[in-house]
């Protein structure tokens, strides 16, 4: 184990520092948005734009490695990302800014790649599950204090945007400086999504909802604080028991997966997602006034609705051999950064016509028609049984194929 730190700990600081500056951007973006004066619907196009440009990434950062190598791609990338976060307060064009976020994620995606083929090459039977939830934890924190980054300066004034520039770019030097020679790479192959449906729909849906759903959260959940008057720090706290419940919640429902099965599980994941988000939908106007309330409604659906990624992911794995599920995750990738992309375009929609709760309303009605694709699924369908599942493993909401691939073969032993 000594060696496999000794090989990896860049990697994951190099991590650390892209998911503090991912984790800020984010909403940072959203509250200068309001700030500028962008309707909510337009905040949320914009903002989706970098689920745009991730995708584009995911497909196309694999062929580039391939072409000219780990540290060629993570570092032009990287000046790419850090580039365009300044570029945001050159113009408040709302056009260019959806340009820029399409960049941003095409450059995210392509980081995320090289860091996870790396990682992925490290790794062994003994050491994979390990590095596995090593990797999730770091995500998830370099998430949570990232939002409290937005507190060190006034969002209005350029200073974040720099500092987040500046820790894209440092996210460079560890890598840049690992002793470890770069791996091979090969680009996972894919299967069709009619495959995937015909087999597991209850998993198919369950990515698509779990991508609306963290798509609603990462970027319109700064812009719902700032619209209920929330100020900078109360922002921070906001984004980041969502994510916190996330991080919790995520071995207790995935451990009780595996032994009572996967389908019920996410059956009632689901529902208890779609009525907590329904009821802090209901009584919106109570929770906005009430700090710790809001806390406790966003740290319970976040913590029951982001599991849902990685339940869903399981559930498809209990149905294909690892081999086959290597070869899909491109295209689960694509089913859940679609969602992604329609979630906040979702989400704004609602807010406009029924004022902020639509934003948990989104959420309600994601999770509530998973739940009953769920309910129809476990009476028309014959459940895996317990023995025969895979074993869960916990993982981020954000999953690129390198990664997913990485996943799969911890599974398969």
């Amino acid at each position: 184990m000594r060696k496999i730190i000794a090989d990896t700990w860049p990697l994951f600081f190099g991590l650390s520092i892209l998911m503090l500056a991912n984790g800020l951007q984010g909403t940072l973006l959203g509250v200068r948005a309001g700030l500028e004066g962008f309707s909510v619907p337009t905040i949320g196009l914009v903002m989706s734009c970098y689920y745009i440009g991730f995708l584009s990434g995911s497909i196309m950062a694999p062929h580039l490695v391939e072409r000219v190598g780990h540290i060629r791609v993570f570092a032009a990338l990287a000046s790419i990302a850090s580039v365009t976060v300044l570029l945001h307060v050159v113009s408040d064009n709302p056009v260019l800014w959806g340009v820029f976020r399409i960049l941003t994620g095409f450059g995210y995606a392509g980081l995320f790649v090289v860091v996870e083929s790396w990682l992925n090459n490290a790794a062994n039977k003994k050491t994979r599950g390990t590095l596995l939830a090593s990797y999730m934890m770091t995500s998830y924190a370099g998430l949570i204090f990232g939002q409290y980054l937005i507190n060190i300066a006034n969002p209005a004034a350029v200073e974040l945007f720099v500092i987040t520039s500046a820790l894209v770019s440092l996210s460079m030097v560890p890598l840049a400086l690992i002793p470890r020679p770069a791996p091979d790479f090969e680009a996972p192959e894919i299967i069709s999504l009619r495959q995937l449906l015909k087999l597991s729909p209850q998993g198919v849906y369950g990515v698509f909802a779990s991508g609306m759903q963290g798509g609603a959260v990462l970027t319109i959940g700064a812009v719902y604080a700032y619209q209920i008057g929330f100020n900078t720090p109360q922002i921070a706290n906001f984004m980041a028991f969502f994510i916190l419940g996330g991080v919790v919640m995520q071995y207790p429902l995935g451990m009780l997966s595996d032994r009572v099965g996967r389908q019920l599980i996410l059956t009632m994941t689901a529902l208890v997602s779609a009525a907590l988000a329904f009821t802090a939908f209901l009584f919106e106007g109570s929770l906005a006034g009430n700090i710790p309330a809001i806390h406790g409604a966003v740290f319970l659906i976040g913590g029951f609705s982001f599991p849902i990624y990685a339940l869903s992911i399981a559930h498809v794995n209990d149905k294909l051999s690892s081999r086959a599920m290597t070869r899909a995750s491109g295209k689960l990738i694509l089913v859940n950064g679609a969602g992604a992309i329609v979630g906040p375009v979702l989400t704004t929609l609602l807010m406009v016509t029924l004022g902020n709760a639509g934003f948990f309303l989104t959420i309600a009605i994601v999770h509530a028609v998973f739940t009953l694709l769920s309910l129809w699924r476990t009476i028309v369908s014959r459940n895996v049984p317990v023995a025969e599942q895979s074993e869960f493993t916990p993982m981020p909401a954000r999953i690129s194929p390198v990664m997913s691939e990485m996943v799969e073969t911890e599974d398969g032993g």
